[in-house]
């Protein structure tokens, strides 16, 4: 499953592709199946200035030259890191897990990708989420005062949530 969100990690578009389907090549498909498109420009040009387009903004599997080069095909500039820099921090930790689908149907937590075998045909409907955690340390106030980190314990807070539903057809 391919999953393309707004800034506020609000789904806006899901395809669901084979399992070993290669992400870079499913971004021009995915952002052509957005409901909501960017407006057209004023003076349409034939070969657009890429700076002047919608940016899309992805992980590090869509940070390559032929993958940018579709996304600027279906109307927009891709932000990815290419192979080679440097992480930035982020938010927390991203966790993915399907909420209603067929025993068969798995996810990979840390990827997304949805795989399976299913064992008949017929329409399904499935709901993922994906959601993003973030560790929260509790501190020795006491030992705080004297400039002493002392962690008591760690938590998990959940800082952000997005569920897609879509039905599958298995044939």
């Amino acid at each position: 499953m391919h999953l393309a969100t707004d800034e506020y990690a609000m789904p806006l578009v899901a395809t669901v592709t084979f399992a070993a389907a290669n992400d870079g090549q499913q971004t021009e498909e995915l952002l052509n199946a957005l409901v909501i498109k960017p407006p057209p420009a004023d003076v349409p040009v034939a070969q657009p200035d890429p700076r002047d387009l919608p940016t899309a903004r992805a992980d590090g599997a869509y940070g390559n030259a032929p993958t940018r080069q579709r996304a600027i095909q279906a109307g927009f500039r891709m932000e990815a890191p290419s192979r080679g820099q440097a992480k930035q921090p982020g938010v927390g930790r991203v966790r993915n897990a399907v909420e209603r689908g067929h025993a068969w149907l798995k996810i990979d937590e840390k990827t997304g990708m949805l795989s399976g075998r299913p064992d008949m045909a017929g329409k399904a409907e499935v709901v993922v989420t994906a959601s993003i955690e973030r560790e929260v340390r509790k501190l020795d106030e006491k030992a705080l005062i004297w400039g002493n980190e002392k962690v008591l314990f760690t938590t998990l807070e959940r800082v952000g949530a997005a569920t897609q539903k879509f039905i599958i057809d298995v044939q």
